[in-house]
C-alpha cells in the first residue's frame, strides 16, 4: 500500500506488533509514568507527507503541532531533503571551536538581521532547552566577570516552561518540575502566574488597557535599610496620616476606618458606570490557609473631591484605555512581594524595591500615562509626580530611622497594629517560602 512517498507494503521489515513489544521493552518516552511506561501503546507512525501522518494501519492524520514545533515547513519537502544530503556529503560536521564553515556563517547573519535593536550576535545549540541553559550561564559568566558574583537570580513566572535540561527546569514554573525533580532553588524566584482566564467573575483590568501605557518619568530614591523594613513600611497604613501629610489630604487608605461603606459604596457605583468594578481579587500561590498573598488586586475610594491624585484632585492626564470617567478611585494591584503599582483612572504609579546589599535598598518609582499622551499638552510632568515624589521623599526619611531603631542594642520587637493585614500577610508569606525553600523546620 503506498501512501504520501512510502511504500508499506515490505514483507522484509519488522511486523507492528515486533516494533510496538521492542518499544515497551527497550524505549523510555518523554514524561511516561515509572509505574506503567511498559504497558503505554502509542501510535506507530508510519510516514508523513505535507502537514499530514499516517499510522500503520493507514489511518491519516493531521500534525497540528508540526512535531514538537520543528516541522513548521511541512514533511517529505525534496529541497529539505536534497539540501540536507549535499551538506552531508561536503562537510557533515566541522569542530565550532577552531573553525568557521559557510552555513553557520551564513545563518549567523541572517539571524542578526532579523533580530530587533542591537542583537547582533549567536551563539548556536542544540535545542530550546540547552538554549536556555546557556543564557543562564553566559549572565552568570558576565556578571562574575564584572565583579558582580551575587547577581545570579532569574524571574521567572509560576506555570511558565523553559525546557527540560537543569537550568531550563530550574526556570520552569511548573509544579510537576519543582515537586519530582531537584532544581537549583538558589537560581530562581518565580512570580504567579497571573492568568486572566482565572478571575473571578465581573474582575477585570482590561478597561485600563495597560499594555498601551508608556513610561514618562522614573526616579530612584535610595534607602539606607534592609529591603523588607523598605517593604512593610509600604505595606504599613499606622504611619500613612501623620507621616504623609499630602498622600492624606486625597487618598482613604491612610486610615482603614476612613474608607467607609457609604464613601466605598459612592465609589462602586461610578466604578460600575466607568466601566470597572471594585472588587477585590486574591490570588495565593502558596495554597495555604494563611493571610499570605502573591497577587492582589483592590480598589478604594478617593476623599470627596479628588478625581486622581493631584494636588488640585483635578485629572493629571487622559483617562486610561476604555475609562468612560473618573470614578474616583484608585487601584492597588501587587504582584509578588517586591512589586507594586496604583491605578488612577489618567495615569499609573510603579514602585519596585531592589535590595542591593544587607542594609541598602533601591525604592524605583515609575509614572505611566497612556501612549498617545503628549507631555505640555496632555499632561504636565511637574504635577505628574507631585504626591508620590513627595511620598517617597518622606518614606526615605521614615525607612532609614526604622532601620537605625532596628540596629539599637535597646530595641524590642512589638505587635503589629490590627489595621496591618497587609504586613501580616507578608510575614507568613515570607516565611512560608523561606520553609519551602530550607527546609527550615525538618
Amino acid at each position: 500500500m503506498k501512501i504520501g512517498n512510502s511504500n508499506f507494503a515490505n514483507t522484509n521489515e519488522p511486523s507492528t506488533d515486533s516494533l510496538h513489544s521492542w518499544d515497551r521493552q527497550h524505549q523510555l518516552h518523554p514524561w511516561a509514568a515509572m509505574d506503567a511506561w511498559r504497558e503505554y501503546d502509542h501510535m506507530l507512525v508510519e510516514n508523513a507527507e505535507g502537514i499530514y501522518l499516517w499510522d500503520a494501519s493507514g489511518k491519516k492524520f493531521i500534525d497540528g503541532p508540526g512535531g514538537m514545533w520543528c516541522v513548521q515547513i511541512g514533511y517529505g519537502r525534496q529541497e529539505m531533503a536534497d539540501a540536507i544530503a549535499k551538506q552531508a556529503m561536503k562537510l557533515p560536521y566541522a569542530s565550532p571551536w577552531t573553525t568557521v564553515t559557510e552555513p553557520s556563517s551564513i545563518l549567523a547573519k541572517k539571524i542578526a538581521e532579523l533580530a530587533p535593536g542591537d542583537l547582533n550576535n549567536v551563539f548556536f545549540t542544540t535545542g530550546g532547552s540547552t538554549a536556555v541553559d546557556t543564557a543562564i550561564r553566559t549572565m552568570h559568566f558576565m556578571n562574575n566577570r564584572l565583579g558582580r558574583p551575587d547577581k545570579k537570580i532569574v524571574l521567572a513566572r509560576e506555570k511558565g516552561y523553559h525546557g527540560s535540561t537543569y537550568l531550563a527546569s530550574t526556570v520552569t514554573g511548573k509544579e510537576r518540575d519543582k515537586s519530582r525533580f531537584d532544581i537549583e532553588n538558589r537560581l530562581v524566584h518565580f512570580l504567579p502566574d497571573v492568568n486572566s482566564y482565572h478571575r473571578p467573575e465581573k474582575m477585570s483590568v482590561e478597561p485600563f488597557e495597560f499594555e498601551n501605557l508608556k513610561i514618562v518619568h522614573s526616579a530612584n530614591y535610595p534607602v539606607a535599610a534592609n529591603w523588607k523594613l523598605a517593604l512593610e513600611n509600604y505595606m504599613e497604613c499606622y504611619h500613612c496620616a501623620p507621616a504623609h501629610l499630602e498622600y492624606s489630604r486625597s487618598h482613604s487608605l491612610k486610615d482603614p476606618s476612613s474608607a467607609n461603606i457609604e464613601l466605598k459604596n459612592c465609589m462602586l457605583k461610578k466604578s460600575m458606570d466607568v466601566g470597572l468594578s471594585g472588587e477585590e481579587l486574591h490570588i495565593n500561590l502558596l495554597e495555604s490557609n494563611n493571610v499570605e498573598m502573591d497577587f492582589y488586586f483592590s480598589r478604594y475610594p478617593l476623599f470627596q473631591g479628588y478625581k486622581t491624585g493631584s494636588k488640585s484632585g483635578e485629572k493629571l492626564a487622559p483617562l486610561l484605555g476604555r475609562l468612560k470617567d473618573f470614578d474616583g478611585g484608585t487601584s492597588d494591584i501587587q504582584i509578588g512581594i517586591l512589586n507594586n503599582f496604583l491605578s488612577y483612572s489618567d495615569h499609573v504609579i510603579g514602585y519596585r524595591f531592589i535590595p542591593r546589599s544587607l542594609q541598602i535598598t533601591d525604592i524605583e518609582v515609575i509614572w505611566m500615562v497612556r501612549e498617545d499622551a503628549e507631555e505640555g499638552k496632555d499632561y504636565n510632568l511637574e504635577d505628574l509626580t507631585w504626591l508620590w515624589h513627595c511620598t517617597s521623599q518622606d518614606d526615605e526619611r521614615i525607612i532609614a530611622l526604622n532601620q537605625k531603631g532596628v540596629n539599637s542594642n535597646h530595641y524590642v520587637p512589638g505587635p503589629l497594629s490590627n489595621m496591618e493585614w497587609g504586613i501580616k500577610a507578608f510575614h507568613a508569606g515570607y516565611l512560608k517560602q523561606l520553609e519551602e525553600k530550607t527546609n527550615i523546620n525538618s
